[in-house]
């Protein structure tokens, strides 16, 4: 397949940017442990070179540090692996799960909102990574900010919830500070 190009490209094969390599988008340690496919349709790479033009790249820009992208595209079966949202952004290549050295999760969904750049949500989770998407075609970001975290029913069940806003978060326990 011939990838589509990205605004920024810099003529580099294999590469979306000077930041992000196409195998990024499909990489999942999960889909290789349980070998499940994780195939990049050309409609899901457009979509992969949208959420990289407009949330991606300008947040990396921006903030002039490295992301390690956990999860970008996902398929529906690896999805369900991982237990993503069955309407997850993931799967149509419009979401991805990052880290950086440089930041807490929280530290990191700070700087998003810091910045001028446009999501569609961004989700501190478990204050382990950060959850960036952007809005499907024709859709309004809607800049919506939660932070996933663990709470414990009366019959000792983890349960995960999403408080809107931005909070600090303990990242053994998963539970709020």
């Amino acid at each position: 397949m011939r990838y589509p190009v990205s605004r920024y490209d810099n003529g580099v094969p294999g590469r979306i940017s000077e930041f992000f390599a196409w195998n990024e988008v499909t990489y999942s340690d999960t889909a290789i442990k349980y070998g499940l496919p994780n195939p990049l349709s050309l409609a899901k790479a457009r979509n992969a070179v949208r959420f990289h033009d407009s949330v991606l790249h300008p947040a990396r820009s921006d903030l002039g540090v490295a992301f390690h992208v956990g999860s970008w595209s996902r398929s529906l079966a690896l999805n369900r692996k991982v237990g993503g949202a069955k309407q997850s952004d993931h799967i149509d290549a419009l979401a991805a799960d990052v880290r950086t050295s440089h930041h807490t999760p929280y530290e990191l969904v700070e700087e998003f909102i810091l910045s001028m750049v446009r999501f569609h949500q961004l989700i501190n989770e478990y204050g382990r990574w950060t959850h960036v998407s952007a809005p499907p075609f024709r859709e309004r970001p809607r800049m919506e900010i939660l932070t996933a975290h663990i709470l414990i029913d009366k019959n000792g069940v983890e349960r995960t919830y999403y408080k809107p806003g931005n909070h600090h978060v303990d990242p053994f326990t998963r539970m709020l500070l």
